[in-house]
C-alpha cells in the first residue's frame, strides 16, 4: 500500500527533512511504501514544477498522511484538495502502524464503497 507524506516544507529549517524522514521510516517499518515529496523533488528549485510532480505522485497513492504544523502550508492545502478530488483518504500514521497494509487497504476500500 502506497502512502503519500504531506507536510510543510517552505520556510522551515532544512525544509522539514527530519520530519519527512521520520515519517518515511515509520511507514516503511510498518510495511507501507512511502512517497516522500522531498525525494520526488530532489534537485528541483521551481515551486510549481515541484507541486506538479508531487500532485502526480499523490494521484498514484492509496492514502495520504499529514505531518504536524501543516495548517498554514499552501502546498499541503493543494495536496489535500487533490486527494479529496481523487477520493484518496487522509489517515493517521499512528493508525497505519496498528494495522497491516492489507488490513488498511481492505478497510479503505470498504469506506470508498
Amino acid at each position: 500500500m502506497t502512502v503519500y507524506i504531506s507536510g510543510p516544507i517552505t520556510g522551515l529549517p532544512d525544509d522539514n527533512r527530519a520530519a519527512f524522514a521520520e515519517a518515511e521510516k515509520r511507514l516503511r517499518a510498518a510495511g507501507y511504501t512511502p512517497v516522500n515529496p522531498l525525494v520526488i523533488c530532489e534537485g528541483l528549485t521551481d515551486y510549481e514544477a515541484c507541486m506538479r510532480r508531487d500532485l502526480a505522485a499523490l494521484s498514484t497513492c492509496d492514502a495520504i498522511v499529514t505531518l504536524p504544523r501543516y495548517t498554514h502550508s499552501q502546498g499541503v492545502k493543494r495536496e489535500h484538495a487533490k486527494a479529496d478530488e481523487l477520493g484518496i483518504p487522509l489517515v493517521s500514521i499512528d493508525w497505519l502502524e496498528t494495522v497491516t497494509p492489507i488490513e488498511a487497504g481492505e478497510y479503505l476500500r470498504k469506506r470508498r464503497g
